[in-house]
């Protein structure tokens, strides 16, 4: 709801700042409701604690040591293929970046996907 009544705010009381661009600027950035409602969902998912692994979406195994934490990924299809997965491997700084996969993910993604048993079709060959 913020980011709807924000921008309205900021339609019924403009910014005035001695610089015209600056103002401008602000008052094109404050009236753009996804802006708005980006920004204070950016805000309250950093700053608001509490949510679990299994809330985030992790699954955790039985046998959780308090020392370590061990998480399983499951394959979904969100993953990338294989050979996507061996190449981002190797770019050490890839995993550091916020839109891409953990280290961890890809690993357990490439292994999920090495002892997957591959179907039988008996004697036809696909």
């Amino acid at each position: 709801m913020c980011g709807m009544y924000i921008p309205e705010y900021f339609t019924r009381y403009p910014i005035k700042i001695g610089s015209t661009e600056v103002q401008q600027s602000l008052s094109i950035l404050l009236h753009i409701r996804m802006i708005i409602g980006g920004f204070i969902a950016f805000l309250l998912d950093n700053l608001v604690p509490g949510a679990t692994l299994k809330q985030r979406g992790f699954h955790t195994s039985p046998n959780i040591n308090d020392d370590k934490i061990h998480i399983t990924f499951h394959n979904d299809s969100y993953d990338y293929p294989p050979f996507i997965n061996r190449v981002l491997l190797k770019i050490p700084l890839i995993s550091k970046l916020p839109f891409m996969p953990s280290k961890q993910r890809l690993k357990s993604s490439l292994k999920y996907l090495k002892d997957k048993v591959q179907p039988d079709y008996g004697a036809y060959k696909v």
